[in-house]
């Protein structure tokens, strides 16, 4: 009968790790430990211990002093790679970043479709080092250490770093896909009983942060996205109904407009609207079906036609089509009030 592997101590049992990691505790044997049938072989020098059903990861006691961050890897998003992966590689490496794409999917940073579901694991790493893995995309570059956070346990660069290293053209995120971004790390909250509050991220910390970079081979097209990015927009699909209209050849809409009567007083807060055109433009989104919100929509609505606003609905159909069905309607507008 065959004799059954060496157990492996609590922090690496069921986790993945590095030879290096392995050679710690086994030291010349480890070579041998990794022949084993309850370890998977991912990459050159990096393995997963699969134990038959009994063994999970230790995230207290000895696991925890070494891996403090093995916990908080258990929250945040679904991901598409393997986060352990990436654990491992950055114990291994203290210069090892998630970056790009896969630090977008560990922001939550709205992203395409392909780009959510994209199962490339995208480092950086200093000039000295290479990361060479299967599924892992390296890219040797130094990042401002202001510009790194710890997020669900694995150290990336932060949101707003990871937006402008987005503008390369290599990311495969068209301009539209950028200023959705950058629109989104610009939120206004709805606080409920007190409305809209202030704008806690605004366009000066983004253009800081690209300042702080200087010269990179997106540079032309984040000064492209700077130019379209507007502050306290609410959601992707009213940064692409915006566009979409500027596209359409019309003048960029304002944003979170506050409308007011003849008389100065303020009324209810707006998507997008032309003041001079008295045009309002409401994405309706899913979050419109809400028996609050349907409310808010009603008092709007009553208000614009009280104070003679033109209130126009985009939908995602709309978008889907080019707006073919809004335009017309803008524009008969805008011609009634030139």
């Amino acid at each position: 009968m065959p004799t059954p592997p060496r157990p492996l101590p609590p922090h690496l049992d069921g986790a993945v790790f590095t030879l290096d990691e392995l050679a710690d505790v086994f030291g010349d044997r480890a070579r041998h430990r990794v022949r084993a049938s309850d370890i998977e072989r991912l990459g050159r020098a990096l393995y997963r211990h699969r134990p038959d059903g009994s063994g999970t990861r230790d995230l207290t006691g000895d696991g925890a002093a070494h891996d403090p961050l093995a916990a908080e890897r258990t929250t945040g998003p679904v991901l598409p790679w393997d986060r352990d992966v990436a654990a491992a590689l950055q114990r291994d490496r203290l210069d090892v970043v998630v970056t790009d794409l896969s630090a977008a999917q560990l922001h939550g940073l709205p992203l395409p479709r392909w780009a959510e579901q994209s199962t490339d694991l995208h480092l950086t790493t200093s000039l000295a080092h290479r990361v060479d893995r299967p599924g892992v995309v390296t890219r040797r570059r130094k990042v401002d250490p202001s510009h790194l956070v710890i997020r669900h346990g694995l150290r990336c660069t932060s949101a707003i770093r990871t937006l402008w290293g987005l503008c390369v053209p290599t990311s495969g995120l068209s301009l539209e896909d950028l200023v959705v971004i950058a629109d989104s790390l610009m939120p206004q909250e709805w606080v409920e009983g007190f409305g809209l509050a202030e704008v806690r991220v605004e366009r000066r910390d983004l253009t800081a942060v690209l300042e702080q970079i200087g010269r990179f081979r997106g540079i032309r097209r984040a000064r492209e996205v700077v130019e379209l990015m507007r502050e306290a927009v609410g959601s992707p699909q009213k940064t692409r109904t915006r566009l979409a209209l500027v596209d359409a050849g019309l003048p960029a809409p304002e944003v979170a407009v506050v409308l007011k009567d003849d008389h100065g007083r303020a009324g209810p807060t707006v998507d997008l609207a032309y003041r001079r055109w008295k045009i309002v433009i409401q994405y309706d989104g899913k979050h419109h079906r809400t028996k609050e919100q349907q409310e808010r929509d009603v008092a709007r609505d009553r208000w614009c036609e009280l104070h003679g606003r033109r209130v126009v609905k985009v939908t995602a159909a709309d978008l889907r089509n080019g707006l073919e069905n809004v335009l017309p309607v803008i524009r008969a507008r805008v011609a009634e009030m030139s």
